[in-house]
């Protein structure tokens, strides 16, 4: 570990950054690459200064290139941000796919948003003024929403487990999902008596889930009751169908019951599917978070 030398806290030997307050550290060299300034011997060979390449000095991450050496020195090759990451990035991901501003997560806490925080989107009204907090301890990076809007929203990874009231973005279709719970039913119990009592409803179909469409005013569009252990969603087959939204692919999104749980998995889509996040959540290498109109894919630093 090495302290700060501005807020004093331990940070790990190779960061370039204090994740406290993200002051630039100073390597152990004094932050000054080491070159010979006379005859040394190494390996049984004596090097002159006049042989011994000299060595440029990195000041940020952001220079990270080929350096080109001069008369007494050959090029070295530098390692690029995509090959070696000393600090946690969140990288922006383009309408087409390519990579945006790549930003370092140099502090322990970092607040994004529209009008506070280190990652300012000022033009995005999907974000709330601010939106939500990275925070980065002991090698791992988690968010939580500040109580936005709109939320924070994770791509999901094979099978993942549904949760009461849980927001999912399908296409362009925000959608709610509700275990079905007969105990909040208020139904009349049948009477105890010989008479013949008939009660006024349709066939015996159980209903076990719940999906609620939510439009972008908040008010609630479609009302779609799930009574198969298996709902495909999509834009032309499946259970649930949006024809119209050119975001969904045509078998987008499968929810399966078992084991008195629900779970939603990624029909192999174009877009994937987000599950937004409740509480303060890890996120891991690879990952892909929707905040406002904002994709990113996180980066862990490199070992």
């Amino acid at each position: 570990m090495i302290k700060c030398p501005k807020c004093g806290y331990d940070n790990q030997e190779n960061y370039i950054f204090c994740m406290q307050c993200g002051h630039k550290m100073k390597s152990t060299s004094e932050n000054e690459a080491t070159v010979l300034t006379s005859a040394e011997s190494r390996n049984g060979m004596d090097y002159s200064e006049g042989d011994i390449p000299k060595t440029r000095v990195i000041e940020s991450l952001n220079q990270l290139d080929d350096i080109g050496g001069d008369s007494l020195g050959a090029k070295t090759k530098i390692f690029k941000p995509d090959e070696t990451r000393i600090n946690p990035q969140l990288m922006e991901i383009k309408d087409d796919l390519s990579q945006g501003i790549v930003h370092e997560i140099t502090r322990i806490t970092t607040y994004l948003g529209r009008e506070e925080g280190e990652i300012l989107y000022p033009t995005d009204t999907y974000l709330s003024p601010k939106h939500c907090v990275f925070s980065y301890k002991e090698g791992k990076l988690f968010v939580e929403d500040f109580s936005s809007f709109n939320g924070v929203f994770i791509k999901i990874k094979g099978k993942t487990l549904l949760s009461d009231s849980a927001y999912v973005l399908v296409g362009q279709q925000l959608l709610q999902f509700f275990p079905f719970n007969y105990n909040d039913l208020l139904i009349p119990e049948k009477p105890e008596t010989e008479d013949i009592i008939n009660f006024y409803g349709v066939s015996n179909k159980k209903i076990i889930a719940l999906i609620k469409q939510i439009f972008s005013d908040r008010s609630e569009g479609n009302r779609y009751f799930i009574s198969s252990d298996t709902v495909s969603i999509g834009r032309q087959t499946g259970d649930i169908l949006f024809p119209e939204d050119k975001f969904m692919s045509n078998r987008h999104a499968v929810i399966i019951y078992k084991d008195e749980n629900f779970f939603l998995i990624d029909n192999g889509s174009s877009n994937g599917v987000f599950l937004q996040i409740k509480g303060k959540t890890e996120i891991k290498d690879g990952d892909h978070l929707l905040i406002g109109k904002q994709l990113f894919e996180y980066r862990a630093p490199t070992t």
